[in-house]
């Protein structure tokens, strides 16, 4: 660090640690760069550059722009070395969605996403993984993530269909595609699907989406600037979340609005009880994985209120039955 006629003593501890402590919170806001501006109070308990740190941050605050963080940095062992207390992180640039992921980032910036525009979800206890391996086998990601997800040690149960029960009194919903398994967990009602984004003729996707679900797919191709089999797999990725909450073949799917490239869907079914159901899709392109892939995400929670916060156009598909 410094000149060779300077003594090489770091008193206060290693800057490059501090500079990684800073870096392992990117993560956290992985949709975005961040940087340090400024920190309340620094408490050092020791300096040990010989042991292996850790660090271990809960975010404080949030306002636009701007996190506050507090952190604290141990050994492996769990000795607290230096505590932190209010450290500012401000965002510089955004990147766009549209860039390629890799797997391990995205369950932050879809928790985050789904805590910015759906605020139940702060009070649902929500929570996703991704498990990629192409080395298991499908059923052995699904269960150590549920059981990662949920604390549990017991079995994963399943009905007959495959679908794993409620564990510890959570739902919880997996899918997979290719080497990749998602598992999402929640107090409220919910479900997850992947779909690889693959051309299809106007016949089969009519088969995988039905006629009134088509017409909503070429509405919407012609009001952005997605292609038609993207629109296609969104809607067919959000109609898999529906049937997996145990909706109707022909249960009403609305579009409600774009934002910053994630497009919603909405519907209202009955199940124990009314619930509004908000279906987040996103497209993804994965670092290691050859076709962008469609994730969504839905959301219920009861008709107390709008699920969605700033719900504007509504276009209703209506069963003809």
């Amino acid at each position: 660090w410094f000149s060779r006629y300077l003594p090489q003593d770091l008193k206060l501890g290693d800057a490059g640690a501090r500079d990684a402590a800073i870096h392992a919170l990117q993560a956290c806001i992985p949709q975005a760069t961040i940087l340090p501006v400024g920190i309340e109070q620094l408490t050092i308990y020791d300096v040990n550059d010989q042991l292996n740190h850790q660090v271990i941050a809960i975010e404080r605050e949030h306002d636009g722009d701007r996190f506050i963080y507090d952190l604290w940095v141990t050994t492996e062992s769990g000795t607290i070395l230096e505590i932190w207390q209010g450290l500012a992180l401000q965002i510089i640039q955004k990147k766009a969605i549209t860039s390629p992921w890799l797997v391990s980032l995205l369950p932050p910036y879809l928790e985050r996403y789904l805590q910015e525009n759906i605020p139940s979800v702060n009070n649902s206890n929500f929570s996703l993984i991704f498990d990629q391996n192409e080395t298991v086998k499908q059923r052995i990601r699904s269960d150590r993530v549920l059981a990662y997800l949920t604390a549990t040690k017991e079995p994963i149960s399943r009905r007959l269909d495959g679908k794993p029960d409620d564990i510890n009194g959570q739902f919880v919903s997996v899918s997979h595609c290719q080497d990749l398994t998602l598992a999402i967990t929640a107090n409220t009602p919910l479900a997850c699907d992947l779909e690889i984004i693959t051309p299809r003729n106007l016949d089969l996707w009519g088969d995988l989406l039905g006629q009134e679900t088509l017409a909503l797919a070429q509405l919407l191709t012609r009001e952005t600037d997605e292609s038609f089999d993207t629109i296609a797999t969104r809607l067919w990725a959000a109609k898999e979340c529906l049937k997996k909450v145990g909706a109707m073949p022909n249960a009403t799917l609305a579009f409600t609005q774009v934002t910053e490239q994630v497009i919603w869907f909405q519907s209202g079914i009955i199940l124990e009880k009314q619930l509004n159901l908000a279906i987040a899709t996103f497209v993804i392109t994965l670092k290691n994985l050859d076709s962008p892939l469609v994730i969504a995400l839905l959301i219920s929670q009861v008709k107390s209120g709008q699920i969605y916060p700033d719900l504007k156009e509504h276009i209703f598909l209506k069963s003809s039955n």
